[in-house]
């Protein structure tokens, strides 16, 4: 259905059409020539299309949240290539909340940890909030252990995002799990609280 290239392809097609509106943003008010330039560009943005953009679609969510198939694995492949363009962040808090609700097959779930993992070793991004809340639905013990790794690496960044992560984990087991199982936590330790 998709690939790395072709996401990669779409991403950079968004950002050089929201460049064009950028610079010609700019100079827009010096002539009929200039403004013209702006709004087509403008026109160019808005009209582009691809089908990547059906993961916008409510019924393609909807699909991702129940169904194990190609939108499902659509959404993974795009937060694993982690593209950065207009609109992205809000697209990939949108895919990991309807993740979040999904019953994943392991594999799934694994890739799921692999793409959080990721996330935390780069820069903080509006989404993040929405990593650190499917990381409540898929972390298990080696997942734990490797944020405890990252928890207690030189970059402050990293740090602290694996902070935040074992956080969200620790708040969610303590007021969804530990109702009905009280000892099943204790293990826990979300690390040094710097």
């Amino acid at each position: 259905m998709f690939s790395d290239a072709s996401i990669r392809r779409v991403a950079n097609e968004v950002e050089r059409l929201r460049c064009a509106i950028q610079s010609t943003f700019a100079v827009r008010h010096k002539g009929r020539a200039e403004h013209e330039a702006w709004k087509r560009a403008c026109s160019e943005f808005h009209s582009f299309e691809h089908d990547l953009f059906k993961l916008w679609d409510p019924a393609v969510l909807l699909e991702i949240r129940q169904t194990s198939g190609d939108w499902r694995n659509t959404a993974l492949l795009f937060l694993e290539v982690d593209p950065w363009f207009f609109r992205a962040g809000y697209l990939k808090e949108k895919l990991c909340h309807v993740l979040k609700q999904a019953s994943l097959a392991p594999r799934e779930a694994q890739r799921v940890r692999e793409i959080l993992l990721s996330a935390v070793t780069l820069r903080f991004r509006r989404e993040f909030r929405s990593y650190s809340r499917l990381a409540c639905q898929v972390w298990d013990d080696p997942f734990l252990d490797q944020l405890h790794q990252l928890a207690s690496q030189p970059d402050p960044g990293t740090r602290v995002r694996a902070g935040w992560m074992l956080d969200q984990i620790s708040q969610y087991r303590k007021t969804h799990l530990d109702k009905k199982n009280p000892t099943s936590f204790d293990s826990i330790n979300t690390g040094p609280s710097k």
